[in-house]
């Protein structure tokens, strides 16, 4: 069909933003890489690694979020906080200088290390306080307690697992009027 005159020019300036001749071709010319291996991305993988970067944009916002929060919801120095909070997002906060794997999964892997997360989840935002008052009830610290002992079934794990997420998720909310963005699950894929 052809444009109108009115959309002729919307639709050639979003071409040269999304570098795309006019016969639908990209203008970039090298090939496509993922973390500095050479790659054919065809119509079959191109999900795979639409999952895998999706993965690492929530993962990494999701950090960001948490240590903003972390900012806001204490009033201690960030180097007494930095302890707390590289416990459970890692020494590198979170922000992977490698490619994607199970390993980055801030929940991810078996029920001990899962278990882990979530206590140094919950040990960071036991410090956390909005209007004076602690954002962790007294039976969330119980319940942070029970974690700490080394037999805890997996169906208590969810429990927990679900309610620090919606802790975490009011607490995101009411500082930033807003919803947070929470860690995918690792997409595990065959093609990549």
């Amino acid at each position: 069909p052809e444009l109108t005159k009115k959309q002729a020019p919307r639709v050639d300036r979003m071409r040269r933003f999304l570098h795309v001749d006019t016969d639908g071709s990209s203008v970039y010319r090298q090939p496509a890489s993922w973390w500095g291996k050479s790659v054919s991305i065809t119509v079959d993988d191109a999900t795979d690694y639409r999952a895998l970067i999706l993965f690492e944009l929530s993962n990494l916002s999701f950090s960001l979020e948490f240590r903003a929060l972390d900012a806001a919801l204490t009033s201690q120095d960030p180097n007494v906080r930095a302890p707390k909070v590289c416990a459970f997002l890692g020494n590198d906060l979170g922000i992977h200088g490698s490619m994607p794997c199970p390993g980055h999964v801030l929940h991810g892997g078996n029920d001990e290390r899962r278990r882990l997360s979530l206590l140094n989840m919950g040990g960071a935002m036991r410090d956390w306080r909005r209007n004076s008052r602690p954002v962790l009830t007294e039976d969330d610290l119980l319940v942070l307690y029970r974690m700490t002992l080394s037999t805890v079934s997996a169906q208590e794990l969810a429990l927990y697992e679900q309610r620090l997420a919606l802790v975490y998720c009011r607490a995101f909310v009411r500082t930033f009027d807003r919803p947070p963005i929470i860690p995918r699950i690792f997409p595990y894929l065959g093609a990549v």
